[in-house]
């Protein structure tokens, strides 16, 4: 009889030791509909010195066999923008909020239908996620951002033991592509000198910013292309600003100022969506931003184990985009590409091709200059029999576009967005007509 309730006891420790921190689980949220998967939230130390925290929101699969499906790290750039927003409460997790900012609705295409996904405010200051460090406020840099979420993703596996096993992946978008190959990148130092591994399987990043080099001039091809911006405009562009004598300074800078009052009247991050500074209706549902007061609601922030209750939290903090290193933000990714193509991880780059910050054409050129091996020529991808959008795979990654999304295809086309990335997570090419 002992012997069984020692083995009982041996069993109830291991259970404990491989089951998920019960102090970060959200019991439920203020106008929350019923959901059927486990949510956890909180803001998880990296830094006991520095005070430094990152919070993060993460959604069980909503799967019956959600245990053994892959983990996924949403990221978002700005840098200082969060991930609640563009993650968790706005397309690729499992909410939205309604337009009141009274409550939740479920989104019926979440990310989280495939896989487990966790939603990180980074760097620190972004959203709930703080430091406690004066001195930390200047110090936003590419390398800092990586190694303060890889602590993060080290600190979660340890709360979170039963998915150390899965497969885990990186998405995100806009300067993620930044903090997405940088981390991937010390995931890989880490993992090689390291016995407590993380099983990173790759990487997928939507409308990335990567080379300036690449990234303004393709904008401008963008915008003409697009029947933006005159012919005349587009070619003193073209001629002035790649000069830098004094005249050719002058007349770049008559140019950039009248591109910029050309498409001062449209979305920069979807063209074809409504421009919010130009309405003021209550029925102009695109420009609602219903996320932040429900955000800043202390009865929200008690549900999700916000700290220092109350946060005033925003979208973007300026703060950080101002005093973010001007170096990196100048710093060409194409470098780590070439090195993390050598690591066979899976590596998927999508566009949607109606962004005006982060253009199509700007991400085509810089994939044309990495010189990459074509395996499947460029073809129209089907999703339900309509042109979802374009795609090219390459024997080092896959290139593909979501046609009429902008900056942020999972909010534009969450139908679309949602297949693009069950194929990336199953290692499957997107199918054809």
């Amino acid at each position: 009889m002992r012997t069984w309730i020692h083995l009982l006891l041996v069993l109830l420790q291991v259970a404990l030791a491989l089951a998920a921190d019960p102090s970060h689980l959200v019991q439920g949220l203020p106008g929350q509909p019923e959901v059927g998967f486990k949510q956890y939230a909180g803001q998880i130390e990296i830094n006991a010195t520095a005070g430094r925290a990152l919070f993060y929101w993460f959604f069980e699969a909503d799967h019956p066999n959600a245990s053994s499906l892959p983990l996924v790290l949403w990221l978002t750039g700005g840098p200082g923008c969060s991930s609640i927003r563009s993650g968790a409460l706005g397309g690729t997790g499992p909410f939205s909020t309604n337009d009141s900012g009274t409550g939740l609705v479920r989104n019926p295409y979440s990310w989280n239908k495939a896989v487990n996904i966790i939603c990180l405010e980074t760097p620190y200051n972004t959203g709930f996620s703080y430091t406690n460090l004066l001195s930390d406020g200047g110090n936003y840099t590419d390398n800092q951002t990586a190694s303060d979420t890889l602590l993060f993703l080290l600190e979660f596996l340890t709360k979170f033991p039963e998915y150390k096993q899965n497969d885990f992946f990186i998405a995100g978008e806009s300067f993620a592509g930044h903090y997405i190959p940088t981390l991937a990148s010390q995931i890989i130092s880490h993992n090689e000198q390291n016995g407590n591994r993380i099983n990173l399987k790759g990487f997928a990043i939507g409308n990335p910013a990567t080379d300036v080099d690449y990234d303004g001039p393709g904008d401008i091809e963008n915008l003409y292309s697009h029947s933006i911006i005159s012919e005349e405009l587009y070619q003193e562009e073209k001629t002035y600003c790649r000069r830098n004598d004094d005249e050719s300074i002058a007349r770049c800078r008559n140019a950039t100022s009248q591109i910029l009052n050309l498409i001062a009247y449209i979305s920069r991050y979807n063209i074809y969506a409504p421009a919010c500074n130009l309405l003021s209706g209550p029925d102009d549902e695109a420009c609602l931003d219903s996320v932040t007061p429900y955000l800043n609601r202390q009865d929200v922030q008690a549900a999700l184990h916000v700290e220092t209750r109350p946060v005033r939290w925003q979208l973007c903090n300026p703060d950080i985009d101002r005093n973010y290193s001007t170096l990196d933000r100048e710093r060409s990714m194409l470098p780590l590409y070439q090195h993390l193509f050598k690591s066979g991880l899976r590596i998927w780059i999508y566009s949607g091709d109606s962004d005006v910050v982060v253009s199509t054409l700007s991400t085509r050129s810089w994939i044309k200059a990495l010189n990459l091996t074509v395996v499947t020529p460029w073809y129209g991808w089907n999703y339900t029999n309509q042109v979802g959008g374009w795609t090219e795979v390459y024997s080092e990654m896959t290139f593909a576009t979501v046609r009429g999304a902008g900056h942020q295809p999972p909010f534009d086309k969450p139908g679309e967005s949602l297949a693009l990335f069950q194929h990336f997570i199953e290692g499957k090419a997107l199918p054809s007509f």
